[in-house]
């Protein structure tokens, strides 16, 4: 019998990898092979009642190299809980942790030796040469609240949390104030039992889910300063 987990990595369905896991079958495959499954293979996992230095035995572990990635990509693309991870790729709580810890631990050191995964801070001419480029239509840069103001050129080219202060568009005759939003949108958003769904299952849902039954996106963008 297949887990969930051997289910979606046999279907080697694109789409399922994305909505699940964030990337691609090949670009899983291409972290998989860039040495996230040599250091599963070759690296001990730290544990509190075993020799570090010590041989690893991959062949006693409960999962594979993908099975490893996958897990760490489904927590790091979800806001599921554990015991949900458990059920999915059937393994116990001791074993998701330490799988997780150490997951990361290589995910990160993998990474760190992709030239597509290395950060390029830009030099020189390499400035000016970038203050160029424009978002694609429909695509916005996000930036922190300390982010200034910027000229009309990059109107809706850039956008920011909510400062105080700033208010927001509530109905066609109001305007909600960021420590209104409890006391004006809270009954709307349990009326159906989709919302229902949303306001008490939120922490188990994928963030491609939590997309899919967002009614409130469009707030996000739509400033008025005052």
């Amino acid at each position: 019998m297949s887990t969930p987990w051997q289910k979606l990595y046999e279907s080697q369905d694109d789409w399922a990898f994305i909505m699940t896991m964030g990337f691609d079958v090949e670009t899983f495959g291409y972290i998989l092979t860039s040495g996230f499954a040599a250091a599963w293979y070759h690296t001990p996992i730290p544990q509190n009642d075993t020799n570090t230095t010590g041989n690893p035995w991959p062949s006693c572990r409960s999962l594979d190299a993908a099975g490893a990635l996958g897990l760490v990509l489904h927590y790091l693309n979800s806001t599921m809980h554990e015991i949900s991870l458990q059920q999915i790729f059937a393994i116990i709580p001791a074993t998701v942790s330490w799988y997780i810890t150490f997951g990361f631990l290589i995910l990160l050191s993998t990474l760190k030796n992709m030239p597509e995964g290395q950060i390029h801070w830009p030099k020189h001419d390499e400035f000016d040469e970038l203050s160029q480029l424009r978002t694609p239509d429909g695509y916005y840069l996000v930036a922190d609240t300390a982010f200034p103001c910027g000229t009309a050129d990059i109107l809706g080219c850039i956008c920011t949390p909510l400062k105080d202060g700033q208010w927001i568009s509530g109905t066609p005759n109001q305007m909600v104030g960021i420590n209104q939003i409890q006391t004006v949108y809270l009954q709307s958003w349990q009326q159906t039992n989709e919302d229902q769904e949303v306001w008490t299952g939120f922490a188990e849902m994928l963030f491609s889910d939590q997309i899919k039954k967002d009614h409130v996106s469009h707030f996000h963008i739509t400033f008025k300063y005052e």
